[in-house]
């Protein structure tokens, strides 16, 4: 399986693909001042609600949180600025967790694979989620 071009995938009981119209925050945001813990705490709740309107809106449940995953995060950025992916990943990790589509977000549970483009028309966030049991027949 080419990651560049992914064939066409349907959700299932062991993968879920949310698309959310916006990116999340980056975590420099918030560090090096204690006054910015209260607007990231604004701003996960505010991103909390973004990802479950999404999962609402594409009637997207799990029957029981995937115990190991391996997740693939593409951000679609609006422009070509220098940006770290990973700064951008923790809301998504802990939304994961916070609507029970996995089990925890820790190494032992979870592989992420980040990825950043461009999209000047449309800025957004594409989240794929395997239940890595099915998955390791692609990639190992």
């Amino acid at each position: 399986m080419c990651i560049g071009n992914l064939p066409n995938l349907k959700e299932s009981k062991n993968f879920v693909k949310i698309v959310l119209d916006e990116i999340p925050p980056s975590i420099n945001k918030y560090v090096s001042n204690s006054k910015n813990f209260n607007i990231y705490r604004e701003d996960k709740l505010v991103f909390s609600w973004i990802f479950k309107s999404a999962l609402n809106r594409n009637k997207i449940k799990v029957n029981k949180p995937f115990k190991k995953s391996f997740l693939m995060v593409i951000f679609f950025f609006p422009n070509a600025i220098r940006r770290d992916v990973d700064n951008y990943y923790k809301f998504i990790g802990d939304c994961l967790v916070e609507n029970k589509l996995i089990k925890d977000d820790n190494f032992k549970n979870l592989e992420v694979f980040l990825r950043g483009r461009i999209d000047r028309d449309n800025p957004r966030t594409e989240i794929f989620l395997w239940e890595l049991k099915k998955f390791e027949k692609i990639y190992s």
